[in-house]
């Protein structure tokens, strides 16, 4: 049992001294960019990658902006284009965190308190994009 084991190891180690050592992937961005065509061939849309350093990660329906240098970069354009694809509708929802703070201020207005409108409609906002993002990510 011994000498099978030592052989084994042997093997083990002669095999892994074949192998190179595995490097990060460093062609991420062009996989993203591979990506994004391909998803545009398949659905005939016209769409294209940007980069934008500042890490905010969107998209109009058409171009996808991601921080190219981040280490999620890639997660963030799958994400994006999940949500052309079920499209998430941004001039909708431009109109609704509108109404709907115009709608929450004057409530609270009604009952004696004053909000903050900028605060309200970042707060709508960001529930929206939460409740958006499950979607997309779900389907």
């Amino acid at each position: 049992m011994a000498r099978l084991a030592k052989q084994t190891a042997k093997l083990s180690a002669s095999l892994l001294d074949d192998l190179e050592p595995l490097q990060p992937y460093e062609n991420a961005k062009n996989v993203a960019y591979k990506t994004v065509d391909t998803f545009a061939g398949i659905t005939q849309w016209k769409l294209w990658l940007k980069h934008d350093s500042e890490g905010t990660a969107r998209t109009d329906g058409h171009c996808i902006t991601v921080d190219l240098d981040d280490p999620d970069m890639y997660r963030k354009v799958e994400h994006e284009l999940s949500h052309v694809l079920f499209k998430s509708d941004s001039a909708a929802k431009v109109r609704f965190v509108a109404t709907y703070s115009e709608r929450v201020i004057a409530f609270a207005a009604a009952h004696g308190q004053v909000l903050d409108v900028p605060q309200v409609r970042d707060l709508v906002d960001f529930i929206l994009n939460l409740i958006e993002d499950h979607r997309v990510d779900s389907l």
